[in-house]
């Protein structure tokens, strides 16, 4: 059997170097699961309360150390389910954004304007709406009843508030 410590903040449980979580109440290994994000997580628990842990942090804190103020975990190959301590480090948010960069694996996607996905409106609406209003002819709040949005919802669009990428 691998080595095994006690996990900081949690002394009922202990943690291997390849990451499998023991209960030293029940004498079994815990479950791990999968968040939305895909990081793999466990419960933990402490006086009464259950709380959810991610494995690559439990990890760092058991065998590298408490995290570093301005600091989070990072996987360095990307991969959020390799959770091999080989693989883990505490870094700042710019040294993971390098990485990020370094691996092409920043992708960051324009939501911007319609492809936001809360938009009541489309990019022909606010031209609409830009075109009507300059007219001097509609109130903000007839525009708003118009195209089923709030007044200030109008407001922060013909003050470019807000759909700032939409040319005019």
């Amino acid at each position: 059997m691998s080595e095994m410590r006690q996990i900081p903040g949690f002394p009922s449980y202990s943690i291997t170097k390849t990451g499998r979580v023991w209960s030293n109440h029940s004498r079994k290994w815990l479950k791990l699961g999968v968040d939305k994000q895909g990081r793999i997580t466990t419960w933990l628990w402490r006086e009464g309360r259950q709380y959810q842990q991610f494995v690559h942090r439990l990890l760092l804190q058991t065998y590298v150390g408490p995290c570093p103020v301005g600091m989070m975990s990072m996987h360095k190959d990307g991969d959020e389910t390799n959770f091999r301590l080989d693989n883990l480090q505490w870094a700042t948010m710019v040294q993971i954004a390098q990485a990020r960069i370094d691996r092409g694996t920043n992708y960051m996607p324009d939501t911007r304007g319609e492809r936001q996905g809360c938009s009541k409106l489309t990019e022909d609406q606010v031209h609409e709406i830009f075109s009507m209003y300059r007219t001097g002819g509609y109130l903000q709040r007839t525009l708003a009843e118009l195209f089923g949005v709030t007044q200030s919802n109008i407001s922060c669009i013909v003050t470019r508030k807000t759909w700032q990428c939409v040319s005019i």
